[in-house]
């Protein structure tokens, strides 16, 4: 389940769109900051090109992961007798668990302090868990895994929203990006459903 040629497009078209949707008030941050110029998507590309770090965030990571948990294990669930809705609240668990090794990195490096490593892997543990939801909802309606590795991409690209870059706008700047956030949200509260019924795009 998951790798049929059939099901890719509807998928990935499903999965930028509602992540694109969600991410609107970043994206409207970035416009405004110049992010994205031609010569910040060179420098983007050139980096991807060169640095493995950049590599594995956005190429190897979310391919592996998203093959690994949605492709692989939420079928298993399925075929075991798991509820759908269950895979979708259960197994994203596991995803967001296993991003808790950076916690002990962060740690290990000794420039943060127990209580900034904790309260940064708790951040990130709803942050990936959020996103697992996400992801294999797309999976199980779309039955592609092209969708979650699209916005898995997506989102390790843009990271978490930066609300502190809001305050350093002035004027009226400030409350139209207050406003993009907003409608990005309830566009993708509201567009989730419609978008992945069956027939529509899937």
């Amino acid at each position: 389940m998951g790798l049929a040629p059939q099901k890719a497009l509807g998928s990935l078209v499903v999965g930028l769109v509602l992540t694109a949707i969600l991410y609107t008030g970043p994206l409207v941050l970035d416009y405004l900051d110049g992010s994205f110029t031609w010569s910040a998507v060179s420098r983007f590309l050139g980096d991807l090109q060169t640095l493995r770090t950049k590599q594995r965030d956005y190429v190897v990571g979310p391919l592996t992961e998203e093959l690994v948990f949605r492709a692989s294990i939420v079928p298993l669930w399925l075929a075991s007798g798991v509820a759908p809705n269950t895979c979708i609240l259960a197994s994203p668990v596991l995803f967001g668990l296993a991003h808790l090794h950076q916690g002990y990195r962060l740690l290990s490096d000794g420039a943060y302090s127990v209580a900034q490593v904790a309260a940064s892997t708790t951040l990130q543990l709803a942050y990936t868990t959020l996103f697992g939801w996400f992801a294999v909802a797309v999976f199980i309606r779309s039955q592609s895994v092209v969708g979650p590795v699209a916005a898995h991409v997506f989102c390790n690209i843009q990271g978490l929203p930066e609300l502190g870059r809001i305050q350093e706008r002035q004027g009226f700047s400030k409350y139209a990006v207050w406003m993009a956030f907003v409608l990005g949200l309830l566009g993708f509260v509201l567009l989730f459903e419609p978008m992945t019924r069956p027939g529509v795009f899937l």
